[in-house]
């Protein structure tokens, strides 16, 4: 049995997983999700590999946990950056460049490419505040964090074309999504912040523009 270095068990317990996560976030900083491993895990922790499924079931479990941790700070940061007297057109712009900023920070790079491949949630998604039972897995947890903020984003999204009042506004809304996410693969692959952002909100004004030239077309 290892050595127990908490008053309890299962402070120790907890205390060996938040160092877990910590050496999969760094791992995540410095290298990407190429650089994550069981074994470059126990080895920045100092333990033995197999010991880490005494605390997860796996390293996908600390990917969504590194996650989890920081989707309070990234909704945040977006939602700073959102004026929320401007117009449905600004925000989705405003949005968009606060998301592609978050993905290109050194701080949040690594957050943003996992992010980005998650899966999308379907639309009754939880929101990431919500409280979950004793007997959820931490991967399940994590995950519902993961699906509540995609879930906000499309949320968000959403809304802004439903106040546009234009037709197919799910239509323009995906398309809208995906330019987002998209950029932070542009931006991975060299684009600077200021290069992707001036296209993103060129391709989104753009996208406003082309509903707004149907919606007139159909009305006539």
């Amino acid at each position: 049995m290892p050595k127990i270095s908490a008053p309890t068990v299962r402070e120790h317990h907890e205390a060996v997983k938040a160092r877990l996560v910590e050496a999969t976030e760094r791992l995540l900083r410095e290298g990407g999700v190429k650089a994550l491993s069981a074994g470059a895990v126990a080895e920045e922790v100092g333990i033995a590999r197999n010991s880490i499924y005494r605390y997860v079931d796996s390293v996908e479990d600390l990917k969504m946990l590194a996650i989890e941790r920081h989707i309070p700070e990234w909704a945040s940061a977006i939602s700073r950056s959102v004026d929320e007297s401007a117009s449905p057109e600004e925000k989705l712009v405003q949005f968009a460049r606060a998301s592609l900023q978050q993905s290109v920070s050194s701080s949040h790079s690594w957050f943003m490419e996992l992010m980005s491949s998650a899966h999308a949630p379907n639309k009754h998604a939880p929101r990431a505040t919500q409280r979950f039972s004793h007997g959820i897995s931490p991967r399940e947890s994590a995950q519902h964090g993961v699906d509540g903020i995609h879930g906000q984003v499309d949320t968000f999204i959403a809304d802004q074309w439903a106040a546009l009042d234009v037709p197919h506004q799910a239509v323009w809304a995906a398309y809208t999504r995906n330019l987002v996410f998209e950029s932070f693969k542009i931006s991975d692959q060299g684009g600077t912040a200021d290069e992707v952002g001036d296209a993103l909100a060129a391709a989104i004004r753009g996208l406003v523009s082309a509903a707004r030239s149907q919606k007139a077309a159909e009305v006539s």
